[in-house]
């Protein structure tokens, strides 16, 4: 058999607060290292490398908090803008932009048996044998106790 080497698979969480105990790595750079933080100076973090080796300074404007596969991360939705919906209306919108797997987990989520419309811009099926994002739609409308119409 034959292995290859990889990185551990991790994402970056751009927005997360850095704090003591934090896996962070460079954001300009793809293929950084991941540190833990030992601590904050001001505007400067002092890391050790997750796989060992010497403490480094880094500039906290360069890093981004990681979290590496397995790890927990929990969703939310950012306002960035709102509709304004006619002023006799009790109705809001709410536009994510999203990959459609990810947007449709975290409104399963968040708003369980809320959801009254999804609208899905196309390419949502490529052809994939297992076509997750339909099953995560379905599974909402029948939370919702909606008929699917073919």
């Amino acid at each position: 058999m034959v292995f290859e080497e990889h990185l551990p698979e991790s994402t970056r969480l751009y927005g997360v607060p850095i704090r003591k105990g934090s896996l962070v790595t460079l954001k300009n750079d793809k293929n950084a290292q991941t540190y833990v933080v030992l601590r904050k100076n001001g505007d400067t973090a002092v890391c050790v490398p997750k796989d060992g080796g010497d403490a480094v300074m880094l500039s906290l404007s360069d890093l981004v908090t990681v979290a590496e596969f397995g790890e927990p991360i929990y969703p939310c939705l950012e306002p960035l803008d709102s509709v304004c919906n006619a002023p006799d209306s009790d109705l809001w919108h709410t536009l994510i932009e999203a990959d459609n797997y990810h947007a449709l987990q975290l409104l399963e989520y968040l708003y369980a048996g809320k959801v009254d419309c999804i609208y899905i811009d196309p390419p949502y099926n490529t052809g994939a044998k297992d076509w997750k994002t339909n099953i995560v739609l379905l599974s909402l409308i029948k939370t919702n106790k909606y008929k699917i119409e073919r």
